[in-house]
């Protein structure tokens, strides 16, 4: 493990702390989402308009700041703190975040100065190091969905970041646990593996055109996932108004839809009427990953047909006899 007065190592010891604190509730998770999002929102703003070492970035939030990027980190750490409802760990967190990040950004400027001159001497003087001092102004100039920064780090980690609340919602209710939260428990765990499986997956073919999963047939997936589902009723969900509605949802819009994603929805539907929202979640990377490939789907549509209303009538049968 990284050393926690590093950069790198500080976000990993918050969560450590945090967890171990176990003072983690529903409320403070919830509390801490607006600034989960803000944080997640500026870094990926950052990187969409930053040309890094090619150029002085002036574009976007390098308008605001000259380390938007940081201000974005601050968020999301502070997030984190929230969450934990340690209230020691918030109060201390603003003098250890700028212990650690101060040095840093003034190392970075420095290596900037002797790149890029007087050019980032003139934008130093004009721009406020990591928290804006004038009006806010939101800007596409200069952003680009394009950007490498965008598909093969920030993306990524943007879907390890959505574990935060989850894991410390898990800890809550393991903490807490009764059989009447068991759902919610493997509800967050799988939502968990989904976003870090999903995180791989883009990481790796971003980087090397390698995938993580191996190459599935998605028939088989569909097939799998109805049988799986049908045969395990142990962790039930007994939330009718809700699950019966978002499945058939589901697999409506999966006729909109083509190729793998509408495979996807199609098996996330079914898995939802089976009421195992939990297992809908963990296929999700699986159908990411044939998606990267392009892979095309050839099972014909009278195929799907069978398997709807097949679904529909086990579904049906459940619901009678259990």
């Amino acid at each position: 493990m990284k050393a926690p007065y590093k950069r790198s190592g500080f976000r990993t010891y918050l969560l450590f702390i945090g967890l171990l604190s176990l003072s983690s509730t529903p409320f403070w998770i919830l509390l801490s989402l607006p600034f989960f999002f803000v944080g997640i929102a500026i870094r990926i703003w950052a990187k969409g308009c930053l040309h890094q070492m090619q150029e002085v970035t002036t574009s976007g939030p390098y308008s605001l700041v000259r380390h938007p990027f940081y201000l974005g980190n601050f968020f999301l750490d502070m997030s984190i703190c929230i969450m934990s409802g340690f209230v020691p760990l918030m109060l201390l967190f603003p003098f250890m975040w700028l212990s650690i990040y101060i040095p840093k950004m003034k190392e970075e400027e420095e290596k900037m100065i002797r790149k890029f001159g007087a050019f980032y001497e003139e934008y130093k003087k004009r721009v406020p190091m990591w928290f804006p001092l004038k009006k806010i102004v939101l800007s596409k100039e200069g952003f680009s969905w394009k950007n490498p920064n965008i598909l093969s780090t920030e993306i990524p980690r943007t879907l390890r970041f959505l574990c935060y609340p989850l894991l410390f919602l898990a800890t809550y209710f393991s903490n807490t646990f009764d059989t009447e939260k068991s759902p919610l428990l493997i509800l967050s765990i799988s939502s968990m593996i989904c976003f870090y499986l999903a995180s791989l997956e883009i990481k790796k073919f971003a980087k090397q055109k390698k995938l993580f999963f191996p190459s599935i047939d998605p028939n088989y997936l569909i097939i799998g996932a109805i049988c799986f589902g049908f045969f395990i009723r142990c962790f039930e969900i007994e939330c009718d108004p809700v699950i019966w509605p978002l499945g058939i949802g589901l697999i409506f819009a999966s006729f909109f839809l083509k190729n793998i994603a509408s495979c996807w929805a199609k098996t996330a539907g079914f898995l939802t009427i089976f009421e195992l929202p939990w297992l809908a979640f963990l296929i999700s990377p699986l159908y990411l990953s044939l998606s990267l490939r392009n892979i095309r789907f050839k099972g014909g549509e009278m195929f799907h047909h069978i398997l709807l209303i097949a679904g529909l009538f086990l579904s049906l049968v459940k619901e009678i006899y259990s």
